[in-house]
């Protein structure tokens, strides 16, 4: 009986540690954080009867191609990117702030995969300060980090809620 009960006080203690271990390597790193928001933009889609949106990012450029997602972009052939604007050294997060003070940049769809859900856009012009994030050269495996920067905290319209949502965690 003894023994069982330390049996079990030892496996809380492991599983306490493998979360801790877990919660550790799931943690934000500000690093890649900023060199990957530098070529991040988010999105938006005019449609006939509402906005949409979703997030992209420079692949090329040199070419003025971005990546985003088939379902982000639908059936449109024009889109407008915002690139994260700057207050000392920090990102803007405000939608609203874009919407009212940020000129976008125009793009135009210039080929979609639907079974694929990816999009690439050709920009009118990159920004100063945009940089690419080019492509890996090989794929990822279980256990690798993985980083994203998505735009999905907006609610209502899109004058609310904030942009640059950072999440880190790794390959299932």
């Amino acid at each position: 009986m003894k023994r069982h009960g330390m049996m079990k006080a030892g496996l809380a203690l492991v599983a306490t540690a493998l979360g801790l271990f877990q919660a550790g390597a799931a943690q934000a790193d500000p690093a890649v954080y900023r060199r990957a928001l530098r070529s991040t933009g988010w999105v938006v889609v005019p449609g006939p009867k509402k906005l949409s949106s979703g997030t992209c990012w420079l692949a090329d450029k040199e070419r003025r191609l971005a990546v985003t997602c088939r379902h982000v972009v639908g059936e449109a052939r024009e889109v407008l990117v915002y690139f994260p604007s700057f207050e000392k050294d920090r990102p803007v997060v405000e939608a609203a702030r874009y919407l009212r003070n940020v000129a976008a940049v125009s793009g135009r769809v210039v080929a979609a995969d639907e079974a694929r859900d990816l999009a690439l856009v050709r920009l009118e012009a990159v920004p100063a300060g945009v940089e690419p994030m080019p492509l890996a050269e090989a794929s990822c495996s279980p256990g690798d980090d993985v980083h994203s920067i998505g735009n999905s905290g907006l609610r209502g319209d899109l004058g609310e809620g904030t942009l640059w949502w950072y999440t880190r965690g790794s390959v299932r």
